[in-house]
């Protein structure tokens, strides 16, 4: 085979490798996987406020329609309305389609709401990319909470071979409903040494707690002496009403004798109480471990040479004393 022939066959068999890596039994290989969430994923409202969520989809290909079924606690929340989003509806109005509406159905007893539509007919492609399916306005009855999930959700191409919806994988993710909201992550207790040796690891225990009424999560940082960093825990995550103990190692190696100030710190953005994010501690940094003594070792070549000596004295010590009885 000729040098070109031989490029050619290389070339197109990566071609043919790199088709078959992407496409594998019509589903899409590394591509991101659709999502379908509620937005916005926090709502606090007072009772007898209305507030809108929207249903939004994320890296979706092929879509010719959705549904979901949208749970809540009737307790606290009472659905009001749902309103097609713009998504699947533009789409079909751009290719002379149109959108057709599944059953839309509302029950404030069982506290569910169920949604869904259709492209009608089915164009040559599905829509594509991210954007919102609809909108449902809540009203907030009275001071509580309520989680907004998905019991279902559908998202379906068109299988033009088999004349048939077929599903699309995809992931959902809620929201949460709050009233009144409060956020506030605390640092209640710094543990450490009251003195430590100059050079010695010395670990600090930091106990966080969430004080708040929703899971939390948040950075924890050390520092000796105000601003100078020991360690930083990133991304800490507390249910509300629960705490943890976050151990950090500090290394004194290098620091002046005298006390040192440790301060510990729980970071979360809108926190409602900053008072209790902080909390301090102070060890004593004292003189290193005293000095050891001198190494009494000695050398082998010494040591033998004093064996030898010991020995020689010895044995003529012994024959002097001998000699000496022999001539009494």
């Amino acid at each position: 085979m000729s040098g070109i022939s031989l490029r050619i066959f290389i070339v197109s068999a990566l071609l043919v490798a790199l088709g078959s890596a992407l496409v594998v039994g019509n589903v899409a290989v590394g591509l991101p996987t659709a999502t379908v969430a509620v937005e916005p994923k926090i709502i606090s409202k007072a009772p007898n406020e209305l507030f809108n969520v929207t249903i939004t989809v994320a890296d979706v290909t092929e879509l010719y329609a959705w549904e979901f079924n949208l749970t809540f606690n009737p307790i606290v929340l009472e659905a009001i309305s749902f309103i097609e989003g713009p998504f699947l509806k533009d789409y079909a109005e751009s290719v002379g389609q149109t959108t057709l509406p599944l059953r839309t159905t509302v029950n404030n007893t069982g506290g569910w709401l169920f949604a869904g539509r259709i492209i009608f007919l089915y164009p040559e492609h599905g829509a594509a990319g991210s954007g919102i399916l609809g909108y449902v306005t809540f009203k907030a009855k009275v001071v509580g909470m309520s989680d907004l999930q998905f019991s279902d959700t559908k998202l379906r191409s068109w299988d033009s071979t088999a004349m048939d919806l077929v599903a699309i994988t995809h992931t959902s993710t809620g929201g949460f409903f709050v009233y009144p909201l409060w956020r506030d992550v605390a640092v209640t207790g710094v543990v450490a040494p009251v003195s430590v040796s100059a050079g010695q690891s010395v670990s600090i225990n930091v106990t966080v707690k969430n004080l708040g009424n929703l899971s939390e999560t948040f950075d924890v940082k050390t520092y000796y002496n105000s601003t100078h960093p020991i360690d930083t825990r990133a991304n800490v995550t507390l249910q509300s009403g629960t705490e943890d103990v976050i151990v950090f190692s500090w290394d004194t190696s290098g620091l002046t004798l005298g006390n040192c100030t440790i301060k510990a710190e729980a970071i979360l953005l809108g926190d409602n109480d900053t008072s209790n994010d902080v909390s301090y501690h102070v060890i004593s940094i004292v003189g290193g471990a005293a000095p050891s003594p001198p190494s009494l070792t000695l050398p082998i070549e010494l040591l033998i040479a004093v064996i030898v000596v010991i020995a020689l004295g010895a044995g003529g010590i012994f024959l002097y004393m001998r000699r000496r009885s022999a001539k009494k």
